[in-house]
């Protein structure tokens, strides 16, 4: 499924229908030199990013599962194509990787023109952030945070992760060869989902966001950003007031997602080792102008 900061209502140029039926296939939702170098005092989430869940693709082989994933849902949004408005948030990109255990993935990064708050990604690396959640950012520290969570689902290989099980469960497929290869295949993944009675959980499950987020946490502190932004964020533009539920709202299922995650969130705040990460957010004229 294609998995996203926040789970969309609805979705432009695809019915409801037809993009759940490509989700199913898709496996499974910033500029001061002195924050550039990593702190030393931030552990990165090793644990997240090793999983041992059956995946049948090479980081290689990833980026061609998200080349077949981006041919079909780039039809469906207007990307921003001007390689200047793209520029800065390569640069968050590039600042959070380096705060991150090595990967050969390319990330790619681009902005969506979409009058929503969101953001999603797809495997290999591909990102994409709505125009209006940067306009609802105020610093670079919360556009961050959202980028480091999408990082999060591809550097956890989800997407693999999830595609290597649906090809096995619906095709009897174990191996995946070249470009080619992969291209064919996820279009009869395409068709079969189609057909599947018994859909595979989605991309967007607690467990899967919470690993995004734990990835998230340590990767916006280890770069010098400040982790409470990402709590502040989720918090203003998703309306949540500060409530986070409780044993007795969650017993009795009134809790909200939008507050149970905001719990979650807060609760990787004050697990980061003190000294880890910003005490000031990053702001910059650069960012302003952008």
């Amino acid at each position: 499924v294609v998995v996203c900061f926040r789970q969309p209502e609805s979705w432009p140029m695809l019915t409801r229908k037809r993009f759940q039926l490509i989700s199913a296939f898709l496996a499974s939702t910033l500029l001061t030199s002195a924050a550039q170098t990593t702190q030393k005092s931030c552990p990165a989430p090793s644990a997240i990013l090793a999983s041992t869940q059956p995946n049948i693709f090479s980081e290689q082989q990833e980026q061609w599962l998200g080349d077949a994933m981006a041919d079909q849902i780039e039809r469906s949004y207007k990307i921003v194509q001007d390689p200047a408005q793209n520029e800065y948030l390569a640069h968050i990109a590039n600042r959070l990787l380096a705060a991150l255990p090595p990967t050969t993935i390319e990330f790619r990064v681009v902005l969506v023109d979409s009058p929503s708050v969101n953001a999603f990604s797809l495997a290999g690396g591909r990102i994409y952030v709505f125009r209006k959640l940067v306009a609802n950012a105020k610093n670079e520290d919360e556009v961050a945070s959202v980028i480091g969570h999408e990082m999060g689902h591809i550097l956890s290989h989800q997407f693999a992760i999830k595609t290597t099980a649906d090809l096995n469960r619906l095709l009897g497929v174990t191996s995946v060869g070249d470009k080619a290869d992969i291209y064919a295949k996820f279009q009869r993944l395409i068709d079969a989902s189609m057909k599947d009675k018994h859909p595979s959980q989605s991309g967007n499950s607690d467990e899967k966001q919470d690993e995004a987020d734990t990835v998230s946490m340590y990767a916006i502190a280890a770069a010098g950003y400040r982790p409470q932004a990402f709590s502040e964020f989720w918090d203003r533009v998703f309306f949540v007031d500060g409530k986070v539920g409780g044993p007795l709202s969650d017993f009795f299922g009134i809790t909200k997602p939008e507050q149970k995650r905001l719990r979650e969130i807060l609760k990787l705040v004050s697990a980061l080792p003190p000294g880890c990460g910003a005490t000031q957010p990053t702001t910059s004229p650069e960012f302003e102008r952008w």
